[in-house]
């Protein structure tokens, strides 16, 4: 005999069938109904929490590598000596892409 068993996964329930391949029958059929992952007091997800911190981490590290990259290109192409680089992109420097934009349609800027 040949059996296949289908699954139909929710947020909260799970429902579930076997299936005879050999007589094209449903065998069994159940469902399993659990309560909602949230927090009772105030309604919210219980995975908010690890999903805030998730997104944190994420765009933590996609900074970190986009200031690597940036030291990289500036040392590989030698336009930079490191501690050039790191003047510049030292945490309390901020530096305006505006304002050295209008800064260079008035004067030469190297």
């Amino acid at each position: 005999m040949k059996y296949s068993i289908g699954l139909d996964i929710g947020t909260t329930s799970i429902g579930w069938a076997i299936i005879d391949e050999d007589n094209k029958r449903i065998e069994k059929v159940g469902v399993r109904i659990f309560e909602k992952p949230e927090n009772p007091k105030d309604g919210k997800s219980l995975s908010e929490a690890r999903r805030t911190a998730r997104s944190t981490r994420r765009r933590l590290k996609r900074r970190r590598q986009r200031l690597n990259f940036i030291k990289r290109f500036f040392r590989d192409n030698n336009l930079l000596a490191k501690e050039q680089i790191e003047e510049l992109l030292k945490p309390g420097n901020k530096l305006d892409p505006y304002k050295i934009r209008e800064k260079a349609l008035n004067e030469k800027i190297s």
